[in-house]
Order: C-alpha cells, then sequence, then structure tokens
C-alpha cells in the first residue's frame, strides 16, 4: 500500500513460495480520500482473478498425471481447470472427472456442488430441460452440498442456478442469491445470477444494472463474454436495438465462434428490419464451429419473451427474415 496526500496505490500479488514465481498480480490507484472504496475495489477483483489463477496453475501442476492416478481433490482441480477453457468438451470431460471423484469421495461436498454445476450448465449450453430423474438428482445432490459445505458462496450460487433453470423458483433463486451474497459480496459469478433472476422476472432495468456493477468491478474476469451476452438479451427485450447490437458484438469479439450470439445478432437486427445485416450474421452463425457454448447459456424468461430463447437455440434451424 502506498498513499501521498492526494493519491493511493494497491499492489497485490500471489507468488509460489517454492520458487518465488509470480503466478498473479495487479495494482489498484485512487484519490487518497477514498482508500476504504478502493480496498473493497481490490477485493472484489482480486476474488475472481485468484480463483482463475489458481486453478490454472492446478491444472499445470496435474497436467502429467492420468486421470486414473488422481485423488478426489485432484479431480476436482482437474475439472477447475477444465471449466476455465469453456468449450462444450471441457464440460463433458469435467463430468466424468467429477463422477470419479464422487466414486471415491461420495458425501464430499464440493464434488456434489460442482458435479451439479456441471449438469446444470450443460443442459443450459443444449438449451435442454433434461429428464425429472436428473433434476431430482442434481437438486439433491446441490442441497447436500449446502448443507455440508454452508459457508461456501460456491455450493449456494449453484443452488441458486439449480432452483432458478431446472425448478423456475425465481423466489427460492433470489434467496440463494441472498445467501451467496452474504458470504461474499464480491463474487464474479454471484453477478450473473443475479442478472439471470432479473431476466426471469422481465426486470430489464434491474439486470441491466447488476450487469453495469459487474462490468464495473470485474472488468478482466474470464465471464465477461456471458456477461455481455446477458446484457444484449436484456437490451433486446427492453427494445434497445442499439445497445443489444453494441453488447452482443461486444460478446462476439471474445468468443468469433459461439453461433448462439450470432443468432442473438440475427434477431436484434430482424427487430431492426435490416435484411442484409440478417443474412449475414445467419450466414456468420452457420459457419460457427460452437454449436454449444458454456459462455451462452439459455435463460430462464417470462413468458411473453420464451421466443427469443427458441430462435437463439443453438439447433434452431435458420429462416429467410419475414
Amino acid at each position: 500500500l502506498r498513499q501521498s496526500d492526494t493519491s493511493v496505490r494497491i499492489s497485490l500479488s500471489l507468488a509460489l513460495l517454492s520458487t518465488g514465481r509470480v503466478i498473479w498480480s495487479d495494482a489498484y490507484s485512487g484519490a487518497a480520500d477514498e482508500t476504504f472504496e478502493l480496498v473493497d475495489l481490490a477485493a472484489a477483483r482480486a476474488d475472481s482473478a485468484l480463483r482463475t489463477a489458481i486453478n490454472a496453475l492446478d491444472g499445470e501442476r496435474l497436467s502429467d498425471l492420468p486421470d486414473d492416478e488422481l485423488s478426489a481433490s485432484e479431480l476436482r482441480a482437474r475439472a477447475a481447470f477444465y471449466y476455465s477453457e469453456a468449450t462444450i468438451e471441457r464440460y463433458e470431460q469435467a463430468l466424468a472427472l467429477l463422477d470419479r471423484a464422487l466414486d471415491l469421495v461420495p458425501d464430499n461436498p464440493m464434488s456434489l456442488a460442482m458435479w451439479a454445476y456441471n449438469q446444470v450448465w450443460l443442459l443450459r449450453a443444449r438449451f435442454e430441460e433434461g429428464e425429472t430423474s436428473l433434476h431430482t438428482l442434481i437438486a439433491t445432490r446441490s442441497d447436500a452440498a449446502v448443507q455440508a459445505a454452508p459457508d461456501s458462496d460456491f455450493a449456494a450460487k449453484v443452488r441458486c442456478e439449480v432452483q432458478l433453470y431446472l425448478f423456475r423458483d425465481i423466489e427460492a433463486a433470489r434467496r440463494s442469491a441472498a445467501r451467496t451474497a452474504k458470504l461474499n459480496p464480491n463474487y464474479a459469478l454471484l453477478k450473473l445470477c443475479e442478472t439471470e433472476i432479473a431476466l426471469a422476472e422481465g426486470d430489464w432495468k434491474g439486470a441491466r444494472a447488476v450487469t453495469s456493477e459487474y462490468f464495473d468491478a470485474h472488468p478482466s474476469d474470464d465471464n465477461k463474454a456471458s456477461m455481455y451476452y446477458a446484457r444484449a438479451v436484456t437490451e433486446l427485450l427492453d427494445g434497445k436495438h442499439d445497445a443489444a447490437t453494441d453488447w452482443i458484438r461486444e460478446a462476439i469479439a471474445e468468443r468469433p465462434a459461439t453461433r448462439v450470439y450470432h443468432l442473438l445478432l440475427a434477431e436484434i437486427h430482424r427487430a431492426t428490419g435490416d435484411t442484409i445485416e440478417y443474412e449475414n450474421s445467419i450466414s456468420a452463425a452457420n459457419r460457427s464451429i460452437e454449436r454449444y457454448d458454456p459462455a451462452a447459456l439459455c435463460f430462464v424468461l417470462p413468458e411473453h419473451a420464451t421466443w427469443l430463447m427458441d430462435k437463439i437455440s443453438p439447433s434452431a434451424s435458420s429462416r429467410p427474415m419475414k
């Protein structure tokens, strides 16, 4: 911490004790009379950044070991590293790792929470509902994780997603989001949950406010493409077509091969009557490599807005604009 009469600067770093290698660092500057606000900002940004850095380090450390030689905690570490690559193939591989971790230690709360998270995100990336029996197992494991690890922000966040997407229980999801916020108000993925709750309620103003908070607090977070996409959905459904275009183009800049993003842009152009740009977006969607993408999830929306998820589903057929 460095401070002068007029300014303050906080520098943070994470280094390996064995080698001194710095694996993460960041700095935050502000006015001297805003020191406490700057500390809060540094904590918020460092929280998600450190999770990413530690997961990457664990993935590197374990990279030469076969799956069948890993302990349950090491299997979770490898799964978390796969999440950072954010592809449907890696999520499928991560699920297999978590199945193995639960075979080794069936009641570990973090394995249970990660397994539930993995299952829900695979369903959402494929825009699928899933079977009732799977819903029941996901909910059972998510509940067990929260009960066994009541101080885990991740387990509480996962329960929020389970309640919202699988059961459309907005009130229960809101309670889980509030629990997550109490445990860790700086948790970046909490903002995604809060945005999704606002979308489910048709609260476009609320969704806009939460995404803005996220971008202010976590400008370098790995999930920003997901939030650009959520903001674009918000703006389109609120009739703000220019803003929707700007936000989805930000998402496309991050993940240009994601089919859902191009389909959403096509729907924006449909809404504005721009036939040429609509066709261009459909062509880009058809060229896209990533048919399913964990950064392009299906949202729960009010009944009057569910048409949008049907239109941008990765398996949706492309039609001429009418």
